[in-house]
């Protein structure tokens, strides 16, 4: 049992996992944006992160994608008050 639902009436909290998708045309938008969403995560929340980037007209047009897994802590009240 965890430490968080031991004693009544304590908070207990609860991970759910969570996806962000990024797009952009040239590399370094979906850097910032990434960079962006990253500050306002814990480095411990981040479970991975997956990048792609396709040409998707011979030799005119590049498509950068990311995509962001990561932990949602959500917190709840003990039922056993």
């Amino acid at each position: 049992m965890s430490s968080s639902s031991i004693a009544a009436g304590m908070i207990r909290y609860a991970a759910r996992q969570q996806v962000k998708v990024f797009t952009a045309d040239n590399q370094n938008s979906l850097e910032n944006e990434l960079n962006a969403f990253l500050l306002d995560l814990q480095a411990d929340r981040v479970i991975d992160i997956k990048y792609s980037a396709e040409m998707l007209e011979v030799g005119q047009v590049w498509f950068y994608s990311a995509m962001v897994i990561y932990e949602m802590h959500l917190q709840s009240e003990s039922q056993n008050k």
